[in-house]
């Protein structure tokens, strides 16, 4: 990165000095010229980094649980690898706006599910769910139960599924 900022520099020097006379190579106009550029350098991986946050692939899931069939928001670029150990089924997470609308109670969970996440490793429970629709492709998965409310999406899909 050094040697990219010093030739580009360099060549910027150059290019202003033969195109219009003007020699920068002194020290504060060299620093202000790498300020300039250390400026303009933030500001584009801000950019990135706030365009690839909006762009974040929400597609529509349909979950079947009992009588309920619901469509949900359901958050595809995810690094859910979460699976069943016993059956093998991938598990999505539900929020809890999720589990009011599929009528979860606790008469459903089936079990528990270890959890590893950023902010730590929890436990789960998990309901069996009837099928989960994501792209026309039909899943059979199990749902973890999150207690909480998610904030653009109201479904974690698990990595395969998309």
């Amino acid at each position: 990165m050094f040697l990219l900022l010093t030739y580009l520099l360099g060549g910027i020097d150059y290019a202003i000095n033969y195109a219009i006379g003007i020699d920068i190579s002194s020290y504060w106009q060299f620093g202000v010229t790498a300020l300039s550029v250390t400026i303009l350098c933030v500001s584009v991986r801000v950019l990135i980094l706030k365009s690839s946050k909006l762009a974040r692939k929400v597609c529509e899931a349909n979950i079947c649980y009992g009588e309920a069939n619901v469509s949900f928001k359901g958050l595809c670029d995810s690094g859910n690898t979460l699976t069943d150990s016993l059956s093998g089924l991938p598990v999505i997470i539900l929020s809890l706006e999720a589990e009011q609308k599929l009528v979860l109670d606790d008469k459903a969970i089936e079990g528990y599910i270890q959890v590893k996440t950023v902010a730590g490793e929890t436990s789960m429970p998990i309901v069996r769910l009837d099928r989960v629709e994501v792209k026309r492709k039909s899943f059979s998965a199990y749902g973890a139960l999150s207690r909480k409310n998610f904030d653009d999406v109201e479904v974690v899909l698990q990595n395969t599924m998309f």
